[in-house]
């Protein structure tokens, strides 16, 4: 039924070609049923062309190209030129703060977490510690050799599970 599915949001688009949720769904589908990762980035470039203020089909597009293992620095430079868009997502928050913790950018990432007010989302547990720990626990090894306290400061922000996900 999938590819029955798939041929009707092919139609869809072929009928409307503005309807950028036709695209985001093809861009899953291409994706999950076909593996075509071609298609699905393609399908989703599309569908971000026809909506670039849709905060969740932009993530979406982000996560696949997670998937395709496009490079952290391209992703970010990304998400920075649309960073007030992706901050009313807390999912792609915490992407962002993966993102920068990933290409270096520690200090960032850690003060980009601890000024943002998280909710609890499903499928979100965990994620904002975990960015939080790897930004601490980064920094702390920044300056573990000249600065041992502040070091010290820092590893012990990251075992501190209290921390309170924002302002």
């Amino acid at each position: 039924w999938h590819i029955s599915a798939i041929s009707h949001w092919e139609a869809a688009v072929a009928s409307d070609p503005a309807f950028a949720r036709g695209y985001r769904n093809l861009g899953q589908a291409y994706w999950n049923h076909l593996a075509d990762k071609h298609k699905a980035r393609s399908a989703y470039q599309r569908a971000v062309e026809l909506e670039p203020r849709d905060a969740r089909i932009y993530f979406e597009f982000d996560q696949l190209r997670k998937k395709l293992l496009d490079s952290p620095q391209e992703r970010l430079q990304d998400f920075r030129s649309r960073l007030s868009l992706l901050a009313e997502r807390d999912d792609a928050a915490v992407e962002y703060a993966n993102l920068l913790n990933l290409t270096g950018a520690h200090e960032q990432a850690l003060e980009w977490l601890e000024n943002r007010n998280f909710h609890p989302w499903k499928g979100g547990e965990g994620k904002v510690l975990m960015q939080h720990a790897a930004a601490c626990l980064a920094c702390g090894e920044k300056v573990l050799q000249d600065k041992p306290n502040e070091a010290l400061k820092f590893f012990e922000k990251a075992l501190n599970r209290s921390f309170r996900l924002g302002k």
